[in-house]
């Protein structure tokens, strides 16, 4: 349930352990249709919660007008709650940063920093200075452009229940090679990021953990109907969920006990498109408890990869004509993971493969949790014209960085469907096992594969009660009457949703689209 305050404004969200809601009518559907998928409900254009400065204007307790640095300041210094500091459309563009919040909001009477017109306002600064500084709750923040701009555009710490909202972030970090566009660390609990466009960014931004046994976690934050996309110039071009000073610093792994990494981060309707950094990864997750949800990326590099990620869904996302054989749509390590009901369609870009789950870690030297309790069901797969270099999907043993790691355990690949001529190294469905550590408790079940490894193939099919033939995908990704696909799933003991938020029960259709 959300609750929606001030003429419409949605400031914080329930947190991702909540039951989802079904997703929007327009969801793109993919290279398989003649037409363009529909970006109506995903990206930083969507109305869908979008902020409405007019209303909040009209519901402030009252308008503090802004037209310098110093009145800025002031005003900040000075707030009171329920004021919207209205930065007018006469200021244009402007050398502003360095300015901190005081004073808190209510729950009732946010205090807002907004525009007088949406995108008047340019903000751009040569010197390395954050734009502003958080530390308070309850802040309503955006409206503006941010171009040009020397070092990062906010940071929240112990500011709770926050909203950034409808910022064009450009060319930020130019001043400072290790400036995040934007960070929310300890403390600042159901801090929300939405409807915000970034890209030439050094680095996107995080959600930074520190040490959970000195302070709080910013548990419960939302990121949502966001467009990142271009080139990012810095080689992290992560927007991190989790990964921070603690985890860099080498000071421990996170566990799956105990809860302590749980951030639980919802990351939905989210645009990525052509991201062509250095290591590409849209998020990179290093935590717990996340929910991943009803994103559509769109070429180049930039895919999710969970690094030790603990309790979380990826679920109804959509992947579309990557650029780059090194890249995989989704890869994860990590323990108790649900991926179900996403589409990963390479008929016009190329992977290395559709789905992996590997062994190891990102930090060398370092002892990693296992990959156990995973569950990977009800995703479709399409690559027909062998544009993976391995196989559609991988069960990977083989990236250990160390030889203390114990075999992936208890690891289900259960009614997946599966188009794919693959690459000369590997047939469609593929157990790789170089490293001396073997698998523990994995398998695959009533998984459909269409298609076959090119001469010369190097791995093998691996799984029980596999279907083949074709399954007959319409526009939508459907199985069309007379599919082997229609029914011929294992069931499964908890319902989830298909790609269209559909519930699936009872004896399923293979794929991520049930037919009803």
């Amino acid at each position: 349930m959300r609750n929606t305050l001030l003429a419409g404004l949605v400031l914080w969200t329930a947190n991702a352990g909540s039951e989802p809601h079904a997703p929007k009518t327009g969801r793109p559907c993919g290279a398989l249709t003649s037409a363009p998928p529909s970006l109506t409900q995903v990206g930083w254009t969507s109305p869908d919660e979008a902020p409405d400065w007019p209303a909040l204007r009209r519901a402030a307790g009252r308008i503090v007008g802004v037209t310098t640095k110093e009145a800025l300041s002031n005003a900040l210094a000075q707030a009171q709650p329920g004021d919207y500091i209205c930065i007018r459309d006469s200021v244009r563009t402007v050398d502003w940063s360095g300015f901190r919040t005081t004073v808190d909001g209510t729950a009732e009477r946010p205090i807002v920093i907004g525009p007088e017109t949406e995108r008047a306002v340019t903000f751009t600064a040569e010197r390395p200075f954050l734009w502003i500084r958080v530390t308070n709750d309850r802040y309503v923040v955006g409206g503006f452009r941010f171009h040009n701009f020397g070092h990062g555009v906010f940071h929240v710490r112990n500011g709770a229940d926050c909203r950034f909202t409808r910022l064009d972030m450009r060319n930020v970090g130019r001043s400072d090679p290790h400036a995040w566009a934007w960070e929310v660390s300890s403390g600042s609990a159901r801090t929300r990021i939405d409807h915000c466009y970034m890209t030439e960014l050094v680095k996107t931004g995080r959600f930074n953990v520190k040490d959970p046994a000195q302070e709080p976690l910013s548990t419960g934050c939302r990121f949502d109907h966001n467009t990142m996309e271009g080139l990012m110039k810095g080689g992290s071009t992560f927007c991190q969920l989790g990964q921070g000073d603690f985890l860099t610093n080498n000071r421990a792994d996170p566990s799956d006990n105990g809860g302590q990494w749980n951030l639980g981060v919802l990351f939905e309707y989210n645009y990525i498109n052509s991201i062509k950094g250095r290591y590409g990864e849209q998020p990179s997750v290093k935590s717990s408890g996340h929910v991943i949800r009803y994103n559509y990326w769109r070429g180049g590099r930039g895919v999710p990869k969970l690094r030790q990620c603990h309790r979380t869904r990826v679920y109804g996302n959509f992947f579309e004509s990557l650029e780059k054989d090194t890249v995989t749509p989704l890869s994860m390590n990590g323990s108790n993971l649900h991926v179900y009901g996403n589409i990963i369609d390479m008929t016009h870009g190329k992977a290395d493969c559709g789905i992996r789950t590997l062994m190891g870690g990102f930090l060398r030297n370092t002892a990693y949790p296992q990959c156990r309790n995973v569950i990977i069901e009800h995703n479709t797969i399409v690559n027909p014209n062998g544009h993976f270099k391995h196989a559609s999907v991988v069960a990977n043993f083989s990236q250990a960085l160390t030889r203390n790691h114990a075999g992936c355990e208890n690891e289900i690949w259960r009614n997946n469907l599966i188009v794919a001529d693959t690459g000369a190294y590997a047939a469609p469905v593929s157990v790789v096992v170089t490293s001396p550590v073997p698998p523990v408790s994995l398998s695959a079940l009533n998984n459909l594969v269409c298609g076959s490894a090119a001469p010369g193939g190097l791995l093998t099919v691996y799984g029980t009660n596999t279907v083949t033939g074709d399954p007959r995908l319409d526009h939508a990704y459907r199985p069309a009457p007379g599919s082997p696909a229609i029914k011929a799933g294992a069931s499964i003991g908890t319902e989830i949703q298909d790609y269209y938020g559909r519930p699936i029960r009872g004896r399923p259709d293979i794929g991520a689209v049930q037919t009803f």
